[in-house]
């Protein structure tokens, strides 16, 4: 199975400063070989944020300066970035040592509070990628199991039933997963189907397969599937039909029939020696 990624996130309007940090980030994923990566390293906040929006799920690690040339400060922007990532890490960075009190009053919660003037910045910064690092990792194998979706508030409106909040960030269980499906007649919208039963986001079976990449249960049989392979009931030849758990009949190109089937094989015969 593909091994969780820890992203790292750095916002600071102080060029200099942004380019300091993302340097000795970097320096330190290339030295401890650490599942690590710097993914967004901007002056503006708002980029942030549209990651964020646009990659659901991911676990960052944040460095963010308290004062940002914005009509958001750091602060503000730690509270948005609760909303996308509940179990990111945060540390706020500032030149004004008695600025940290506005996220008690905010109710941000931070792994840490660096002052910009510190003689042990890079040190300090260090300590900060050890800890996130070690507790990301205490919880990677509950992470690898869950597959998050962004519901929107159109796709809701437009049948799916949920009493979420507007833009919903769901966790659902791979090993509930029964397969993603595409319908022609939905345009830029996935339809995922789980024991707990169909739920539709916004996006595309290439980047879900991108997403999954590394776990052999989930294998792309056709342009608009992916199946999970322990969900199989059974591959019908004679009639091109995939029966799957739930209930669900789906019918298989002819060509794509033998593929399946030997991968289908393939699949079961590596679970048996292991």
């Amino acid at each position: 199975m593909e091994m969780y990624m820890l992203k790292i996130f750095i916002c600071d309007d102080e060029p200099n400063h942004l380019a300091l940090i993302k340097t000795h980030v970097e320096n330190y994923i290339l030295m401890s070989a650490v599942a690590m990566e710097v993914v967004c390293a901007a002056i503006c906040p708002f980029q942030i944020l549209k990651y964020l929006e646009e990659n659901p799920g991911d676990v960052g690690l944040y460095f963010l300066d308290l004062h940002l040339s914005s009509n958001i400060n750091g602060v503000s922007l730690a509270a948005s970035i609760r909303k996308y990532d509940p179990r990111g890490f945060i540390v706020f960075i500032t030149s004004d040592v008695k600025s940290y009190k506005l996220t008690f009053k905010y109710r941000v919660e931070a792994m840490d509070y660096i002052v910009k003037s510190d003689i042990e910045l890079k040190e300090r910064i260090t300590e900060c990628l050890n800890s996130a690092m070690e507790k990301f990792t205490a919880k990677a194998t509950v992470l690898q199991d869950n597959f998050v979706i962004k519901i929107s508030e159109d796709i809701k409106k437009a049948g799916a039933h949920f009493s979420l909040a507007k833009d919903s960030i769901v966790p659902i269980e791979k090993n509930k997963i029964i397969c993603f499906m595409t319908d022609s007649g939905i345009k830029h919208t996935v339809i995922v189907y789980s024991s707990d039963g169909r739920k539709q986001f916004a996006g595309s079976l290439k980047q879900v397969e991108a997403k999954l990449k590394g776990d052999r249960r989930f294998f792309r049989c056709q342009n608009n599937l992916i199946v999970n392979l322990d969900k199989i009931i059974a591959l019908d030849s004679l009639q091109s039909m995939l029966v799957l758990e739930n209930n669900i009949n789906i019918g298989i190109a002819v060509r794509k029939v033998k593929k399946l089937n030997e991968r289908i094989n393939h699949y079961n015969e590596s679970k048996d020696n292991i």
